[in-house]
């Protein structure tokens, strides 16, 4: 891809990022449709496209698009949880299954043990085997040994109903088991699977694509101001690993940005890694302190109090 086109490409990909963040959901579709001609070995236009779909109501092109995207880049997390929200949508329960498991193995096989317990219990809730059943209450233990009894406890209570001896499931569940921010709740009605059109996600995903993208461009300020909404988006509705995640990649780029790491610190306090938070707040109040900003030593302090994780008191401060 030479020079010109890189720079076509990229354009094309943040306009149907920013038409996104907007809500004008025909404009990113194009947007993405010309990135992908533009760079047609790139998976991220192509699981881009595949999600503004899903809002259009247009499942079919979805999954296609997602399919696209797996073919170049087939440990994608992302495509492969949109893959399985389209086939929800179009009411293929053993396939939508299939893929919410190897959606959990991905994460699993990544340190994710809390979310790929999230991906495996919606195979659950679609169809209960025994082999899922076994394979949750490993993750739980995986859990347990990474973010502690708490944690390991509420992913079980997630899941109690789907681990107890019930008969196994047939493909139709309950109103409201499956991921209802992606179906409405249950599966669409017959003859409805095309014109079903789930909620929009949350900002957060479109918010950290364009982070990405004004990260790629070196736009350091862009992609500061686009990180931190997307992690606050992202926290607003409880994906504080994802929210962890848009920041560590921002980190790369402004590594001394205070706020970047009183979030980061706030977000782990939310994860229950109390420790890993207050030592980085301790080392921020240092710092501000080192620097004679005593009243951001005080507000960091304060952070680490009510996040339940203070760090003690800053040298100094008495």
């Amino acid at each position: 891809m030479n020079q010109s086109l890189v720079e076509r490409y990229r354009a094309a990909l943040q306009a149907g990022h920013v038409a996104l963040a907007r809500g004008r959901l025909e404009e990113a579709a194009a947007a993405y449709r010309e990135a992908i001609e533009l760079g047609p070995d790139r998976a991220v236009p192509r699981r881009s496209l595949g999600a503004v779909c899903l809002r259009l109501g247009e499942p079919v092109a979805a999954l296609t698009a997602f399919d696209a995207a797996l073919e170049l880049e087939p440990d994608d997390d992302e495509a492969t949880h949109g893959r399985a929200q389209a086939l929800v949508v179009l009411r293929r329960p053993a396939e939508a299954a299939s893929a919410y498991d190897r959606l959990a193995d991905l994460r699993a096989a990544s340190g994710r043990p809390g979310d790929a317990c999230d991906a495996l219990r919606r195979a659950l809730e679609i169809e209960v085997t025994e082999d899922r059943r076994d394979r949750y209450r490993g993750l739980v233990e995986q859990v347990r040994s990474a973010s502690g009894e708490a944690e390991a406890e509420q992913a079980l209570e997630r899941a109690r109903g789907l681990l107890e001896d019930e008969p196994a499931g047939t493909g139709e569940v309950e109103p409201g088991a499956i991921e209802p921010a992606v179906t409405g709740g249950g599966w669409p009605a017959e003859g409805e699977a095309d014109a079903a059109a789930p909620p929009a996600p949350p900002d957060g995903e479109a918010l950290a694509a364009e982070a990405d993208a004004a990260a790629e461009r070196a736009d350091v300020a862009g992609a500061r101001e686009a990180a931190m909404a997307a992690a606050h988006a992202y926290r607003s509705t409880g994906h504080v690993v994802a929210a962890i995640d848009v920041l560590l990649r921002l980190q790369r780029l402004a590594p001394d940005d205070r706020e970047l790491h009183l979030m980061l610190a706030e977000l782990q306090a939310d994860r229950g890694w109390t420790a890993i938070a207050a030592e980085k707040l301790r080392h921020l109040a240092r710092l501000a302190e080192l620097e004679g900003d005593h009243e951001a030593a005080a507000r960091i302090l304060g952070t680490g109090e009510s996040a339940g994780t203070a760090p003690g008191t800053a040298p100094g401060r008495g």
